[in-house]
């Protein structure tokens, strides 16, 4: 507010990428608001109007490339993933959504398994969430052990309160043994996702 005022008060014109910075900062924030009420063409053209306005600006870049992963227009989003990388290769979340494109699409396991380990490289936060990724690359890789192995860590850093995620997982474990053949084990696994469920679900 202090800032705001100074501005408003000075003869001094805003420097121009500073002005260009706010615009854009103020075009996310309009695409966020449309995104939050389904309106999803026009954050869409909220967002690229943002990255036009300033290139350098990834908050832009990060939520147009998630809203394309979220309209499953999979090119697009690696497109933009891959820009980002080139902007700051120190993205972590942008190795995780890069390798949920390749799985959503079914190709590039070996790809996406070097990605997340760039990722957890980074050491980023909450690195659950990472962990969780590289279970299912491992998973769809056929490396049951390695998968069961960073699910288990995943769970163990998830919060106990974080249950709708803690069912998510539990229910991973569940497929993962039924790819194992493992009843008995998938079973177990199901039934914890079940009483996850349940607590989520509570007022």
């Amino acid at each position: 507010m202090l800032l705001l005022c100074l501005l408003a008060c000075s003869r001094q014109p805003v420097p121009a990428l500073w002005s260009e910075r706010l615009a854009a900062q103020e075009l996310v924030h309009a695409g966020q608001v449309y995104q939050a009420r389904g309106e999803q063409a026009q954050a869409l053209q909220a967002y690229q109007q943002a990255v036009h306005m300033h290139p350098g600006y990834l908050p832009a870049w990060i939520a147009l490339g998630d809203l394309h992963y979220v309209r499953r227009e999979y090119a697009q989003a690696e497109a933009i993933y891959k820009k980002i990388l080139t902007l700051n290769p120190q993205q972590a979340q942008i190795y995780n959504n890069l390798c949920w494109v390749y799985l959503s699409t079914h190709r590039s396991l070996d790809e996406a398994e070097s990605l997340i380990q760039q990722a957890l490289a980074l050491n980023p936060s909450p690195r659950y969430w990472y962990l969780d990724t590289q279970a299912v690359i491992w998973m769809r890789q056929g490396k049951y052990d390695q998968a069961l192995a960073s699910l288990d860590e995943a769970i163990a850093l998830t919060p106990p309160t974080a249950h709708e995620e803690l069912a998510q997982r539990y229910q991973l474990r569940a497929e993962m043994y039924h790819r194992m053949g493992q009843a008995q084990e998938a079973q177990a696994a199901q039934e914890q996702a079940a009483d996850a469920r349940r607590l989520s679900n509570k007022p």
